[in-house]
């Protein structure tokens, strides 16, 4: 005889698989075998890609900075949460809702407020004539949970699209990962205009060059995910993308399960800051010097700028067995 599972599923969240056997012997006494629960995650990003113009100008790393708390888990009842490390020379901690770095002086580079954030400075980046925005930052946001569990987001990087729209990516790392996803860049926040309060259009504003631009973004948690993809029937959590590459032990501090908890994981506002730099002016020509030459053939426009962590296919499906069911893994590749 023979046995047949079908697979026909285009969305994440929660799915059924039913075996059926049909013996040679009699066609007609098909078997068919209880339904075994499987949770389908997509990772598909929620935003479009940003990319820069050839006109993008650089902008004034000592006036760039990113700050946001990452994580902010708190289980009221024991009336403890997250404790935060900020690992590297360009990122600082800040006690939480002071405007970091504007007001206050930093709580140093350990602190027990899982409502802290993070602050990274110096970062290198570039915005068009149209007002898309590249910053990439180096050091590492160290989250902890206990003495044992913790993740790592390694040198973000923030995208803002004209419209306002916008990601971070960062390379996660954790305490119990697979080995084999350590270190993996992931999209770690999206954000959308219409996201929140307090959200600062990009690439509309009055300012003038070389004044200071600050952003505000609202990561996307709510209904970001298909219901049943981590939990019953939540859609509260993190990106997918993230949760993925998480062990599996830690990653209900990053979703809906149902818990009290649940109103304090929902990410914090997000802020990018910096200055515009001032296209430098053509110097008048001296009439008592030749003309320079002009060239005789066109000068190549500069190249786009690399936007790292995007993959140009990736992993489209992932389902995860439940209550020992197994594990099943499906590739689909898509364009980002």
């Amino acid at each position: 005889g023979k046995a047949t599972i079908d697979v026909m599923w285009e969305v994440g969240g929660q799915h059924e698989i039913t075996a059926t056997f049909t013996p040679d012997s009699d066609p007609s006494a098909m078997l068919e075998s209880p339904a075994s629960l499987y949770r389908v995650v997509d990772p598909s990003w929620h935003v479009d890609m940003v990319e820069l113009g050839a006109d993008a100008l650089a902008l004034d790393p000592a006036t760039t900075s990113f700050t946001w708390s990452f994580g902010n888990y708190y289980l009221e009842f024991f009336q403890s949460g997250f404790t935060k490390e900020a690992i590297g020379d360009n990122v600082l901690l800040y006690p939480a809702d002071t405007a970091a770095g504007v007001d206050n002086d930093p709580i140093g580079t350990m602190s027990d407020d899982t409502n802290a954030e993070f602050q990274f400075t110096n970062g290198m980046g570039h915005k068009d004539s149209q007002g898309n925005v590249a910053v990439d930052f180096t050091g590492i946001a160290r989250v902890k949970s206990g003495d044992m569990l913790f993740w790592d987001f390694k040198d973000p990087q923030v995208r803002i699209g004209a419209d306002g729209h916008g990601y971070v990516t960062a390379e996660l790392t954790d305490s119990w990962a697979d080995p084999d996803r350590q270190g993996v860049r992931v999209l770690v926040g999206e954000f959308e205009t219409s996201d929140g309060p307090n959200i600062v259009t990009a690439g509309i504003s009055t300012q003038a060059a070389g004044e200071t631009w600050r952003h505000y973004m609202k990561p996307k948690y709510a209904d970001h995910t298909a219901a049943g993809t981590w939990a019953a029937d939540f859609t509260g959590s993190y990106p997918n993308e993230m949760l993925a590459n998480m062990a599996e032990d830690g990653r209900a501090f990053w979703y809906d399960t149902g818990s009290s908890s649940d109103a304090f994981k929902p990410p914090h506002q997000m802020m990018l800051q910096y200055e515009d730099v001032e296209e430098a002016e053509e110097p008048e020509p001296d009439p008592t010097e030749p003309p320079a030459p002009q060239p005789t053939t066109p000068v190549p426009p500069e190249p786009k700028l690399p936007i790292t962590g995007a993959n140009s296919t990736a992993l489209a499906l992932l389902m995860v067995g439940v209550s020992g069911a197994g594990a099943l893994l499906i590739r689909r590749k898509f364009a980002r």
